[in-house]
């Protein structure tokens, strides 16, 4: 049930692209914004509750779609296939990295920019939240096992995660890369 209702998403998402209005990924990075600048403070405390309570308040939302398709008898996948199809964005995501690389091929190089600067807003949520995760992790080995202990962490999580892919990288194209950004760009959005 659960790999056809996320292949159903798929398709969905090749089909009929993100919706044009209300999008609910766009809508729930609007609320997370608002609670953000409302209860924002550099502790952990409040960053905690900060990404506890929309992380609920996602989890309520699709638990609340779920059962709302299983009373309507369409059952629980339904709601996974719908929320598939919302949170995906693959087509919307493949006509951004075709606008920005047509900008590219064109030469038109400021444009391009302007394009991905438009579009920064997006990722910033999600990157704020890794940040802090990243920092919080740093902390936790830090106070556990000291200096020692966060270079040792440091240096295998850079040969084990970074080396490869920047191996890759530096043997690719640029323009490629540039298409990959900007089509990787909103997929790490929570605001849609």
């Amino acid at each position: 049930m659960s790999a056809g209702a996320l292949l159903g998403g798929y398709a969905a998402d090749l089909v009929l692209g993100d919706p044009a209005r209300r999008h609910p990924v766009a809508g729930f990075g609007r609320l997370a914004l608002r609670v953000e600048r409302a209860v924002y403070a550099p502790t952990r405390r409040r960053g905690a509750a900060y990404a506890l309570g929309l992380t609920a308040l996602a989890a309520l939302a699709g638990e609340a779609l779920a059962r709302a398709a299983r009373r309507a008898g369409l059952g629980r996948g339904a709601a996974l296939l719908v929320l598939t199809w919302a949170a995906l964005g693959g087509r919307s995501l493949a006509g951004e990295a075709r606008r920005i690389g047509a900008l590219l091929e064109a030469g038109d190089l400021d444009a391009a920019r302007a394009l991905c600067e438009a579009m920064k807003h997006e990722s910033q949520f999600m990157h704020d939240l890794l940040v802090d995760g990243v920092a919080g992790l740093i902390s936790f080995v830090k106070d556990e096992l000291g200096d020692e202990g966060v270079e040792r962490a440091w240096t295998y999580s850079l040969e084990r995660s970074w080396k490869g892919p920047v191996t890759a990288i530096d043997k690719t194209d640029r323009r490629e890369i540039a298409k990959s950004l900007a089509a990787t760009w909103r997929a790490h959005s929570t605001s849609g």
